[in-house]
């Protein structure tokens, strides 16, 4: 089973070395690694992979944004990404992640294994991910934000998620920088949606929620496992990213979900849960930031 590798980056030359390295070591390879670039890497950097991509007969293809015709943002660039893929499954890798030995070869073994129907993607899980405890589980409970289906996004617009699972799991969520996706119903659903400027905040979220309200699932292997080094290299303020995700999650809401009084309350129950979330852990400046997004947006 052939596959692609896209691989939106800004500015992280010294993690997307570790990124690179760790799928070079994989136990298969795909087909091209196709890298999309919305800051300056190096020509030493681009002629280094261009050379390690060809001695293990890798297609390497590199595409540099021109910002004065396209927006900066990984969705922008995953959908440029996705129009040059030449194979019928894609994987979506965020550029700070190391991927295990077998990361592809699980995924691959999970696709031969499972052949249902309107199966849009498997996903990989983050082994560093924080463990929830009991009493944020039963706090999320409360406000709404967990879900019987542990990958989920509920009908607000919620989205939950359990990098802890031990078996194979169906879900109608995944992390979108971690996950292997058919590539025709990724074009079908027509890519990700772009919202603010830069590193978008919740384009995961809206993908995920458009392709369930169409009938798609994922499944998630927690045997396809990366270690996410959440690096700060090039990654907005905690105020900032708290702006945007509460923008657009408010923007997503109107897009996506039906306008009536139940799930309005819902909404905004969910939403009360989550920024005292932020600030019951100490995630001040976060929850400012939701906040002030909360001010950008007219009332519902």
């Amino acid at each position: 089973m052939m596959f692609s590798v896209i691989i939106p980056t800004y500015n992280r030359e010294k993690e997307l070395t570790d990124c690179l390295n760790s799928i070079l070591l994989q136990d298969r390879l795909p087909k091209e690694l196709i890298l999309i670039d919305d800051g300056e890497l190096s020509l030493s950097f681009l002629k280094t992979w261009t050379k390690k991509a060809k001695q293990h007969h890798v297609s390497f293809l590199y595409h540099k944004k021109d910002l004065k015709i396209s927006s900066r943002g990984s969705s922008q660039s995953r959908n440029l990404g996705i129009s040059k893929v030449s194979t019928e499954i894609v994987v979506i890798l965020d550029d700070d992640l190391i991927l295990f030995p077998n990361f592809f070869l699980s995924l691959l073994t999970s696709w031969k294994q499972n052949t249902e129907e309107h199966l849009l993607g498997i996903g990989g899980v983050i082994q560093n991910s924080r463990k929830i405890s009991f009493f944020e589980k039963i706090f999320h409970h409360f406000f709404g934000l967990s879900s019987s289906c542990v990958w989920n996004v509920n009908e607000v617009g919620y989205q939950s998620w359990d990098d802890s699972i031990t078996k194979m799991t169906t879900g109608f969520y995944a992390h979108g920088g971690v996950c292997a996706y058919q590539t025709k119903a990724l074009q079908s659903l027509g890519g990700f949606t772009e919202f603010c400027e830069g590193r978008n905040a919740l384009e995961d979220v809206d993908f995920f929620l458009r392709a369930k309200q169409a009938g798609w699932h994922v499944l998630l292997d927690p045997s396809a496992k990366v270690i996410h080094a959440q690096t700060k290299t090039s990654r907005d303020s905690d105020f900032l990213t708290g702006k945007k995700e509460m923008t657009n999650r408010i923007a997503l809401f109107k897009l996506h979900i039906q306008q009536i009084k139940q799930k309005k309350i819902w909404f905004f129950w969910c939403t009360t849960g989550w920024i005292l979330r932020q600030l019951f852990t100490c995630h001040f400046s976060y929850a400012c930031g939701l906040l002030f997004g909360i001010k950008q947006k007219r009332k519902l």
